[in-house]
């Protein structure tokens, strides 16, 4: 796995403290990034077979995240993840074994649900 060269590549020298597992990776593997200054995101490396194309994917994301984005609450409480970019504004990376990496916001106090009940 490439997740220091992922990270490298959205958060250049930026200080990593810990980096935990998240979720149980159904499709993608995902990891709680935690930083020095406290700040929490969400680094995802997607599954190489599901998305063999990743660009048309991670456009669709890019146009959903942010529509969802402007329908947010007024209390200004994100309900929803947003892509975080580079330095340069890119929101994917490709290691060299071809995997596509993607940078999340954390939202706290949340869950995701990876069956329904009713």
């Amino acid at each position: 796995m490439h997740t220091a060269t992922a990270l490298d590549f959205f958060l250049p020298s930026i200080p990593v403290r810990i980096l935990t597992p998240l979720g149980q990776g159904n499709i993608n593997d995902t990891w709680r990034v935690d930083l020095e200054n406290g700040e929490k995101m969400v680094l995802q490396r997607l599954h190489q077979e599901v998305f063999a194309d990743p660009a048309p994917v991670m456009h669709n994301m890019r146009l959903v995240t942010n529509h969802l984005h402007r329908l947010r609450p007024q209390s200004g409480t994100p309900v929803f993840f947003r892509l975080i970019g580079n330095p340069q504004g890119q929101d994917y990376f490709l290691d060299l074994d071809g995997f596509c990496w993607r940078l999340l916001t954390y939202i706290d106090n949340s869950r995701t649900l990876t069956s329904l009940q009713n």
